[in-house]
């Protein structure tokens, strides 16, 4: 039961956005997607599955979005490996 109360702490955390008041409004949704997908980057080390999931979004969606940024699309590469090499070593 307690696990449980810890996770749903984990879930109701902010998410901080700063977003420039000087952009037009297509621009203003292009930075908040790009700040809210590399925060769930962040979030899920990656997990794509675990991703679209909180984002409310396919995965095939999910996928354009990383094509749209190259660097997130790097980013979660990266992640991924560092997920990946994590796991191996508790199976250690």
């Amino acid at each position: 039961m307690k696990e449980k109360k810890e996770a749903n702490k984990e879930e109701k955390q902010l998410m901080h956005i700063c977003i420039d008041d000087s952009l037009s409004g297509a621009e203003r949704q292009a930075q908040l997607e790009y700040q809210t997908i590399d925060y769930a980057l962040t979030k899920f080390e990656g997990n794509r599955t675990a991703m679209w999931k909180w984002l409310g979004i396919s995965l095939k969606t999910l996928q354009n979005r990383l094509d749209r940024y190259p660097d997130l699309l790097e980013k979660n590469k990266i992640l991924r490996k560092q997920r990946e090499q994590k796991n191996r070593q508790r199976l250690l």
